[in-house]
């Protein structure tokens, strides 16, 4: 799921982190992110209980904002009917949630492939290189074979022949 609200609707371009580790698994490491796994607004029942239309599952820590931009983390610890859950969060020393309408469940962490970009402009600067002197040589043997074929175009038209 993509976070529109970080990224907006643009297109990003760049590379995909498995694939690069299938080829130099040394240009990438894990680290925890954010994923944006649930991305709706949960109704604030009381201090530790939320609703919601989405599935969330017993024992998660969940990423949620509130107030536009704080962002907290709370842990659903029950499933109640109707779409409820129990939860405990930790907000300033409370144990409760924010004294709100709703909050904005964005979704969990979890260890994300990543790329060592640091590394890889050593990487581009190498294969830049050695993709240069190949089309070196490439272009050397076609200006070679050309001039074979000159030559041998200059043969058959001193023979008359076509």
């Amino acid at each position: 799921m993509k976070d529109y609200i970080k990224h907006g609707d643009k297109y990003s371009y760049g590379y995909i982190s498995e694939e690069v580790f299938d080829v130099l698994p040394e240009l990438t490491g894990v680290v925890p992110a954010e994923i944006p796994t649930i991305y709706e607004m949960a109704k604030v029942i009381s201090k530790d209980t939320i609703q919601i239309d989405k599935e969330l599952k017993v024992g998660e820590i969940y990423i949620y904002y509130f107030d536009n931009d704080k962002q907290m983390e709370l842990k659903v610890i029950e499933k109640q009917d109707d779409n409820k859950y129990k939860v405990i969060t930790d907000i300033a020393g409370d144990d409760e949630l924010p004294k709100c309408d709703e909050i904005f469940i964005f979704g969990i962490y979890e260890d994300s492939l990543v790329l060592k970009y640091d590394q890889m402009h050593a990487i581009h600067t190498k294969s830049i290189q050695h993709l240069h002197g190949i089309i070196s040589k490439q272009q050397e043997q076609i200006d070679n074979q050309q001039n074979q074929i000159n030559a041998l175009m200059e043969i058959l038209q001193r023979n008359n022949i076509n």
